[in-house]
């Protein structure tokens, strides 16, 4: 989490402590192993996600071929 809030006050966003404490009480962390698959094609992704460590590949399924549409990396969003 320090790492999410030390990204937002480097995008020059200013949240007081108040305000960060009821925001990230909604916030949750998970964990991913390499190969995990987070929003299968056809499921409507209903968060957003800030990548701390790694990469997140997006990638489209046709004719049983997979066709990367973007790449996440460290303290990046993806949705």
């Amino acid at each position: 989490m320090h790492t999410f809030r030390h990204y937002i006050r480097e995008s020059g966003i200013h949240i007081s402590d108040k305000d960060w404490d009821v925001y990230s009480a909604h916030i949750t962390s998970e964990t991913f192993k390499k190969g995990d698959i987070i929003t299968k094609q056809g499921e409507i992704e209903n968060y957003i996600n800030f990548i701390v460590s790694g990469i997140s590949i997006h990638y489209i399924e046709h004719n049983d071929k997979q066709t990367i549409i973007n790449f996440s990396f460290d303290n990046t969003y993806s949705c």
